[in-house]
């Protein structure tokens, strides 16, 4: 009743169709034992069955991640490989560890990071933009969908709101929708993880006063979509789907987003990014040892030489709070200040100094800062 056109049907059945194609669940997910074996399946063999819990996406080295993700959930714990749940039978698959991760190296299988972009390309494509469109993130639990005119709603469905991330809100909104998360059953038993993740969420998109409405109430959520309805129509953009395949993963999502939209509007670069931390380096303490370039994993800061100076640079973007720098720098010359704001992301110069030469040969030998030590 809800879908007003042949089109917005095709739209949404291939978004989902590229959606499934992604989910590899039988190769992403390991086997879980059946502890309630019916005789159907114990002639046909079946003693095991596949849960769609959050699996690692490969394996990582970020200290930062891994502490963060092992002590938002008690299931998760500590592997050489990198974080995992210990004991699939009792997990829920919430998907709070992945919707609260910094990059999502914890992902679930029927809700990962290619899926979204898979379904958000699909709907680019072919979804009509003759009205403003919605992206209605919920769960199965949803019993209906607001019916309106003047909008066009594209509902997806996640495993809980909790496994949503603030980068798929972003890209939501680069890609030409307008997100609203949408929490329907109040005696879920999800209910409160479902909640402190919304605290946590990303309220609006940095930069703008596009809000990121989280709703709890079926005619709160239709006063929510009239609202949307008066809005403007977005321009339509495409995902690249190589996105995720950095390092970085979903850290790259939301520098691509912010690029995105800042091609169609102005940005305030005063307003901060949630979760993107500011690093400060004091010039007058700082020696250009390096030591940050090399304890740094997230390789937030550079260093390079010329003839002539030593230069330290960083960039912002990619600092997820490890503080490595700031326990290992030697002269104390590193802290942590807060979230960054758009306009100190990107890679600025830092410090500077003239390199020391021998004055027999010529030879260089160090920065004057150390050799002024």
């Amino acid at each position: 009743e809800w879908l007003e056109s042949k089109e917005q049907a095709k739209a949404l059945i291939l978004a989902y169709i590229s959606k499934a194609s992604l989910s590899f669940l039988a190769k992403r997910v390991q086997p879980v034992r059946s502890k309630n074996l019916s005789r159907r399946s114990l002639l046909r063999g079946k003693l095991y069955y596949y849960k769609p819990y959050p699996v690692l996406y490969q394996e990582i080295s970020f200290e930062r991640e891994m502490n963060y993700l092992s002590s938002l959930c008690e299931l998760v714990t500590k592997t050489p490989e990198g974080p995992q749940v210990s004991n699939p039978e009792t997990c829920s698959a919430c998907g709070f560890c992945s919707g609260m991760s910094f990059l999502g190296y914890l992902e679930v299988p029927n809700f990962t990071t290619d899926q979204i972009i898979a379904y958000l390309n699909a709907l680019a494509k072919y979804a009509p933009n003759d009205k403003p469109s919605v992206v209605l993130i919920t769960c199965n639990k949803i019993g209906k969908i607001p019916q309106l005119d003047g909008i066009h709603i594209y509902p997806l469905i996640a495993p809980c709101i909790s496994s949503v991330h603030d980068s798929f809100l972003m890209i939501i909104f680069a890609s030409g929708f307008y997100p609203v998360v949408f929490s329907p059953d109040n005696k879920c038993e999800l209910r409160d993880i479902a909640k402190l993740r919304a605290e946590a969420m990303m309220k609006k998109f940095p930069g703008t006063e596009i809000n990121f409405p989280y709703v709890e109430d079926f005619k709160e959520l239709e006063l929510v979509l009239k609202g949307i309805s008066n809005s403007q129509n977005l321009e339509r953009s495409y995902i690249p789907q190589d996105l995720p395949l950095s390092r970085s993963r979903r850290r790259s999502l939301m520098l691509w987003s912010l690029s995105e939209v800042s091609k169609r509007m102005v940005l305030n670069e005063e307003d901060e990014i949630p979760g993107v931390y500011e690093v400060i380096v004091d010039p007058n303490k700082c020696v250009l040892c390096g030591v940050c370039v090399r304890s740094c994993q997230m390789l937030v800061f550079d260093m390079k030489n010329n003839p002539e100076t030593s230069n330290l640079y960083y960039d912002l973007s990619y600092c997820i709070g490890s503080q490595r720098c700031v326990r290992n720098c030697p002269e104390k010359a590193v802290y942590v200040k807060g979230f960054v704001k758009i306009k100190d992301l990107g890679k600025k110069l830092v410090v500077t100094s003239r390199i020391v030469k021998c004055r027999y040969c010529g030879k260089p030998l160090d920065s004057f800062r150390i050799k002024s030590r």
